[in-house]
């Protein structure tokens, strides 16, 4: 049965935290369809690191399977190591996502394993690269998701067409200020919305609204048999709308993840089924960003990593906000009640962000927290742009195991209320806009402002926050 947004009595607040049975359920149904939709991605055990587990039961982090990054100053050692092992390797070819080229991060070098033999798996090889070289010298691939257990905190429900956004729209606020989203991209109805009209977006940064299928060419083509939309499709958009709710008057432009496949004879693929991305091809996105001349730079994504040592292949990155001086990067803090870090966001250099619940009096069940979260900010029960028209719904099938259950199938008309961390993120982008604009300074400093005045404002027991 399809329904629309009337029926809101069925899909739970933000703020309702399920049972630990149904948190675990919802877990393992994300998991599943990044198992059934993204074979190049492989879940590290919890115990003992465990080579790829079902996630049943929790997971470790995520990794590309047979990849390894090193520092390219440490590359030469760590072939030679991998040659006095009789580790067949090889270095894999990198595409820009914008253009297909091949690309090289500065600094920083993808080694693929060949070596089919299971001690040769990633995590039994790095226990003995450790020993040899000491932790951190080599590092899984890892792979970033969009600031949940894989996903926003809970799925998105339809409000009715003309519903008032929340936080509701400013009228004024970041003039002349650029703002770059980094997320799943932008869906062509976003542009009816009067708040996002002259958001930027080109052609390849424009999300496709209904479930695609990647081609053994590489190619990607639209799944005739399934007519809902990709689980993940309208998250930038609805991101993009937080900012300008915040910013009405800000510069705005959306980029969209892909995954870059060129290792396996595919090529950079779109960031549709299973919400994940490598964080080599994040940083060729960030990079793609800086290049734009922003000033503010929103990504909802992020990852855990092995042994919580920061991800290698985001030290360029330092170097480019140490080059740009006045960029202030701002990231989501996750979505798993946990205070285990997860990066970019836990850097020094980048603004984390978790969520408040609906009433701003508490810390959302589902944000992580921890010293390394620098703010929370509203994030649930959101209301902002999303896929479908008032005269052209799409739809949505529901894929957790809570209200309005698994196989519910409802029509969205362009607007959604949804939560998560992955949208206090684009709340605080959004104030940085206001306040560059509105003190005249470059946006760091803007943001360095905003976050002594959360100090000031902390919530018992929460920590820093805004509203």
């Amino acid at each position: 049965m399809v329904s629309d947004g009337d029926d809101q009595q069925r899909h739970p607040s933000g703020d309702d935290e399920p049972p630990p049975e149904v948190q675990a359920a919802v877990q393992a149904a994300q998991i599943a369809l990044i198992r059934s939709t993204r074979r190049e991605v492989v879940l590290a055990g919890l115990e003992d690191e465990a080579d790829e587990v079902d996630g049943s039961a929790g997971f470790a982090y995520m990794y590309r399977p047979g990849h390894l990054l090193t520092r390219d100053r440490d590359l030469s050692r760590v072939r030679a190591s991998l040659e006095s092992r009789d580790v067949s390797h090889q270095l894999p070819p990198r595409a820009d996502p914008s253009t297909g080229s091949p690309v090289h991060h500065a600094g920083v070098s993808v080694v693929r394993v060949t070596d089919d033999r299971s001690q040769m798996r990633v995590p039994p090889l790095m226990r003995e690269l450790d020993d040899e070289f000491g932790p951190g010298v080599v590092t899984p691939h890892h792979v970033l998701w969009l600031a949940g257990p894989v996903t926003p905190a809970v799925e998105p429900a339809p409000v009715p067409p003309g519903s008032a956004c929340v936080p509701p729209l400013r009228e004024s606020g970041g003039a002349d200020v650029h703002v770059v989203v980094v997320d799943t991209g932008f869906v062509k109805e976003g542009w009816e919305q009067r708040w996002l009209k002259d958001v930027v977006a080109s052609a390849q940064d424009v999300e496709m609204p209904r479930q695609v299928r990647v081609q053994p060419d590489g190619s990607v083509i639209l799944d005739a048999a399934d007519p809902h939309i990709d689980p993940y499709v309208g998250h930038g958009t609805f991101a993009s709308g937080v900012v300008r709710a915040i910013a009405p008057q800000c510069r705005l432009t959306v980029l969209r993840m892909t995954l870059d496949l060129t290792d396996l004879g595919h090529g950079p693929v779109p960031l549709y089924s299973g919400g994940v991305v490598d964080e080599t091809t994040v940083v060729s996105q960030l990079t793609r960003a800086f290049g734009l001349a922003p000033d503010v730079i929103s990504l909802q994504a992020g990852c855990y990593t092995r042994g919580n040592i920061p991800p290698l292949a985001f030290e360029p990155v330092e170097g480019l906000m140490a080059k740009t001086k006045g960029v202030a990067l701002v990231c989501s803090a996750g979505n798993d009640m946990t205070t285990h870090p997860l990066w970019p966001g836990a850097f020094p250099w980048a603004v984390s962000v978790g969520a408040l619940d609906s009433v701003f009096r508490g810390r959302a069940w589902y944000s992580n927290r921890g010293g390394w979260v620098d703010v929370y900010c509203p994030g649930t029960d959101l209301v902002n742009a999303f896929a479908g028209t008032a005269h052209e719904p799409v739809t949505y099938m529901y894929a957790e195991p809570r209200p309005p259950g698994i196989g519910a199938v409802r029509e969205f008309r362009g607007l959604a209320r949804w939560s998560g961390t992955s949208f206090s993120a684009p709340y605080f982008a959004g104030l940085v806009a206001e306040r560059t604009a509105k003190r005249d300074v470059n946006a760091r400093l803007a943001a360095e402002e905003l976050l002594r005045k959360a100090r000031g404002s902390a919530i018992d027991g929460v920590g820093p926050a805004l509203t």
